[in-house]
């Protein structure tokens, strides 16, 4: 594309990455993301200025005159690649960049089969249709819900794992995760700035000792879960901020559409 090029990131870029992914959202969102977190920049420059084999994302930028004007970034999992945002800004869209970020992301995945999934907030009703045209389908809806404890109070005590590593993790990028353990298992938590706990997993939703030890950790955060509808009880749902619906393609199928786009 005249005027524009697209590039792997350099840790010069990363303040403008997260300037990009956030404005993607309404502040009531942007809350609860990683890139939301005053630590985001720190953490987008140790991702692109890790060794390649240690990298879980893979970040790639559109850069004109006026600088880096979009971004993309990429998480490998087994067997699949995530493709975790992509953001154009608003003047500069309409010009295909977004096609050729999401093809250089996937060409910098290093994957040429299986499966490329993400997740699309359904109100970005453009986006939805845009994904569609590249060939992805909705597999499952989940909803972003602020949650309380359980009506039933706890039997016992849980107790925090990796705490320690975690506030290192959270004073360094803003956000970090460690692990409530009760009766029924270890339960996953993130942290994400001063405001939210998240539970990372259905099972710890309706577990009255992980809201209890959580209650103990920090009185003062809220809790919220990404969680079907059919994993949380209603009466356990304070407000549902957004509802979120996760699509996958074929990777080979996805570059076959790109490379054909009108």
């Amino acid at each position: 594309m005249k005027g524009c090029f697209i590039r792997a990131a350099a840790a010069t870029d990363s303040a403008m990455i997260v300037e990009l992914f956030v404005s993607e959202f309404k502040t009531t969102v942007s809350d609860f993301l990683v890139y939301g977190c005053d630590g985001a920049e720190e953490y987008v420059r140790a991702q692109v200025t890790a060794a390649p084999f240690s990298r879980e994302s893979m970040f790639v930028v559109a850069e004109s005159g006026d600088g880096v004007v979009g971004a993309a970034e990429m998480k490998r999992r087994p067997g699949a690649i995530h493709l975790n945002y992509i953001a154009v800004r608003p003047d500069y869209r309409r010009r295909h960049l977004g096609r050729q970020l999401l093809g250089a992301a996937i060409r910098c995945s290093g994957e040429s089969s299986g499966e490329i999934v993400l997740d699309v907030f359904d109100e970005n009703a453009s986006a939805v249709t845009w994904y569609t045209k590249l060939g992805f389908t909705v597999g499952s809806r989940s909803d972003l819900v602020e949650l309380v404890a359980p009506q039933r109070g706890a039997s016992g005590s849980g107790y925090i794992a990796e705490l320690a590593q975690a506030d290192a993790c959270h004073q360094r990028f803003g956000f970090s995760q460690f692990s409530v353990l009760t009766k029924r298992g270890r339960c996953p938590v993130g942290r994400l700035g001063e405001g939210w706990f998240r539970l990372c997993h259905p099972d710890g939703v309706t577990d009255p000792e992980v809201f209890a030890a959580l209650r103990l950790l920090d009185p003062g955060r809220r809790i919220f879960g990404v969680l079907r509808d059919d994993q949380v009880p209603h009466e356990q749902v304070v407000r549902t901020v957004v509802r979120s619906s996760r699509m996958t393609a074929d990777i080979r199928e996805t570059v076959s559409r790109l490379e054909v786009w009108p």
